[in-house]
């Protein structure tokens, strides 16, 4: 953990002005700090940050866990608060227990926010901590705003908050430090005695004195720009020092040079094992170090990597591998079955304990046997399970493990060794991951390294990339074009692994009738569907399965929009007076939206539709139990596409039956060649097409946010991120 010595800090030593905000329970402290952050200021939230350090899989929660007993997690592996609370409420010893884990924890992360806000060239920047005093961080700021009101009102608001009684609000109370100490200690005192209009009247005149008219140099963004930004997984790559010019007054740029070293973004993460990683961040960092057996391409075809060949014995269930030649460890080691073995073994030990991302595949697998030193046998549990996609996780080296139990020690020093293009070169906590390439690597050898730079606190990517010190980064929401409109970037889309569909429940006699499900196909409106429902971020198709599958048909709407013809199909169907009941999450606005299109667009035929929004409990609890005739949901599917669960009988939510089907679907995902994969999915493709069980009314679509001055080959696609990556190279005018 990298140590950050807090000493008091001026004006004249920092020319970002850094602001704590602080409050006892039930000052209004986070009036304050929600309408400065409205405002478009930068707020640290050293209270939220507390609650993430302790979420499932957190180093910190184990420390939590190991100081405090096991009786502080809930079931489902997180913290109980009210439990922790319980014991050191009243227990001076075990509080302060609690504040030294906690502490200095939170004081490197909110340093660390804090340096790189200063090096986005913000001004100002407010670190809102409930127990600022308590864990010292005063020193870690300019000056100290405490929100502060008199016992009786605190004692009143919090009652009225939350229906304490009076003893318990007046224990919380005095288990923090006094409001006297605070306020001999603070700045500036916020008097929130009266209403929240005088609250705030009061920060509106500190601010204008303090920072003037200024406004954060990020919040040159959007607001709702910003707020997107905070659930994004940036995953690109990036660079660093980039400044903006006025063109009215700048000079034309000087020749572009080109940089070898490019910088790339990443979230906070536990460990980069492979074995027991769950972050989405290290997944695709992975992909760079390790290689598989097998690799999917674009439109999801297994392609050889690590394996040379492979054949499927008689019983369809076990296949032999064969391994390239000459592959080396980044060590300079031969790559070997015992490897293969080893890896698969690790997964499965992952599996049956803190898990692993691989876990859908490593279940599939029964055993594995090395045949000689270049060959496995690899045997899966059913013949209809037994599809090579299946093996694509990433092999890890054996040499590089005491035991297969110590591939499932987590840590953050762990340095892979793989076989792929790039390896970890050096791990700096906190900070940065240097990748450099790999003189073993058997392709062709990157000529560029990489930085992933780790990012303390979502909000600050934002700043980051308005700058020009992030060139890339992957954002998952629908209205992105929107929201970039203007900025110096593109944005490469690609087919994601969600889906929208429309269900029809079988078990109503009406929707039996394949002409209802024809009109129904036909009456929606999929341009407007994608425009006003999904922001232009989606694309049509005729199934389920991921556009252009295996490389067959096209991303298309399974039949064109024809109110007329949908009436005509409509009374072909025999029915009259149809009203159907539509089903929906109302917390999903693009389904809610969607929801209100299809009653327009069935209406004009004839079928009269009744939308029901549930909230999420109540929605999936009506699809177990098959009340509704029509519902709009969402999937996000595995690599390897198997749908049996939404489409084998006796499987699906629907009361779909069809036994051709399962058929097909069970050979899909069986032992057969590439020629008969692709003959028994067109044949899949075809009855999907007649049946209509599902309407695809949308397939998601990411993209991946590339600044101006990033060159190479970006063609990202879902199972490859970073695809062409060593490619990539920074251009910047000369100084």
């Amino acid at each position: 953990m990298t140590n950050h010595k807090i000493e008091k800090k001026t004006e004249k030593q920092f020319p970002m002005l850094r602001i704590g905000l602080t409050g006892g329970i039930g000052s209004g402290k986070s009036t304050v700090s929600d309408y400065l952050t409205e405002k478009g200021l930068m707020v640290l939230d050293a209270d939220r940050l507390s609650r993430e350090l302790v979420e499932p899989g957190q180093p910190l929660l184990k420390e939590v866990e190991q100081n405090f007993g096991p009786g502080v997690i809930k079931a489902d592996g997180t913290l109980d608060r009210k439990a922790l609370g319980e014991i050191v409420f009243d227990d001076e010893n075990a509080r302060q227990r609690l504040n030294n884990l906690f502490h200095g924890r939170i004081i490197e992360e909110i340093a660390l926010a804090a340096d790189r806000l200063e090096r986005a060239g913000e001004r100002a920047v407010f670190i809102d901590a409930a127990l600022l005093f308590e864990a010292g961080m005063e020193k870690m700021v300019d000056e100290v705003w405490l929100v502060d009101l008199t016992l009786d009102e605190q004692i009143k608001r919090v009652i009225a908050r939350d229906g304490s009684s009076p003893d318990e609000v007046r224990r919380k109370i005095s288990s923090q430090m006094s409001s006297d100490e605070k306020r001999a200690r603070a700045d500036v005192i916020l008097d929130n005695n009266g209403t929240p209009e005088q609250l705030i009247e009061q920060v509106d005149r500190l601010l204008k004195r303090r920072l003037g008219n200024q406004k954060s140099k990020l919040m040159r963004l959007p607001i709702l720009l910003l707020t997107l930004l905070l659930s994004i997984s940036f995953i690109g790559c990036g660079k660093q020092g980039v400044t903006e010019t006025d063109p009215a007054t700048s000079s034309p740029p000087a020749a572009a040079v080109k940089s070898d070293l490019v910088s790339l973004p990443i979230e906070r993460f536990q460990t980069l094992n492979p074995i027991v990683s769950k972050d989405e961040g290290v997944y695709y960092l992975n992909q760079l170090v390790y290689q598989g057996l097998f690799r999917l391409d674009r439109n999801l075809g297994a392609n050889s990597v690590l394996a040379a060949d492979y054949s499927y014995n008689d019983d369809g269930q076990s296949v032999e591998i064969s391994l390239k030649k000459d592959i080396k460890w980044q060590n300079g080691k031969s790559l070997t079955a015992e490897d293969v073995k080893f890896s698969i073994e690790a997964y499965q030990a992952a599996a049956a304990g803190p898990g692993t991302l691989y876990e859908p595949y490593i279940a599939k697998i029964e055993s594995v046997q090395v045949k000689n030193k270049t060959a496995v046998i690899i045997k899966f549990k059913s013949q209809t399970d037994a599809a090579i996609e299946n093996l694509t996780f990433p092999i890890v080296s054996k040499r590089s493990f005491a035991s297969t139990a110590a591939t499932l020690v987590t840590g953050h020093n762990y340095l892979p060794v793989g076989t792929g293009p790039y390896l970890v070169e050096s791990i700096d906590p906190g900070k940065q991951v240097n990748l450099a390439p790999n003189p073993h690597f058997q392709g062709e050898i990157p000529k560029n390294n990489l930085i992933f730079r780790i990012l303390p606190d979502k909000k600050i990517a934002a700043g980051l990339f308005e700058i020009g010190d992030l060139n890339v980064g992957l954002l998952k929401e629908s209205d992105r074009d929107a929201r970039f409109n203007g900025k110096p970037v593109r944005i490469e889309s690609f087919t994601a692994n969600e889906v929208e569909v429309l269900g029809f429940n079988f078990r109503n006699e009406a929707l039996k009738n394949l002409n209802v499900r024809r009109a129904v196909a036909q009456a929606i409106d999929d341009q407007r569907l994608l425009e006003g429902c999904y922001y232009n971020s989606a694309i049509s198709n005729d199934t389920l399965f991921y556009p252009e599958y295996l490389g067959i048909g096209k991303a298309e709407a399974l039949l064109p929009y024809d109110i007329d013809q949908a009436k005509i199909t409509f009374q072909q169907s025999g029915l009259s007076g149809l009203n159907l009941k539509l089903i929906y999450n109302k917390d999903d606005t693009s389904r809610m939206l969607a929801a209100r299109q299809l009653q327009d667009d069935l209406g004009m035929v004839g079928i009269s539709v009744t939308l029901a929004g549930l909230d999420w409990a109540a929605y999936t609890g009506a699809l177990e139990r098959g009340e509704f005739d029509l519902y709009i949901g969402g999937y996000r599917i595995l690599d390897t596409y198997d749908l049996r669960p939404l489409l084998a009988s006796n499987r699906n939510l629907l009361g779909y039956s069809n036994p051709v089907l399962d058929s097909l679907l069970d050979r899909l995902h069986s032992g057969v060649t590439t020629k008969v994969k692709k003959e028994t999915y067109t044949e899949i493709r075809k009855l999907l097409r007649t049946e209509i069980p599902y309407y695809c009314l949308a397939y998601k679509t990411y993209g991946l946010v590339v600044s101006e001055n990033l060159t190479g080959n970006v063609k990202p696609f879902l199972q490859n991120i970073y695809n062409n990556c060593e490619t990539f190279r920074l251009t910047e005018a000369e100084k």
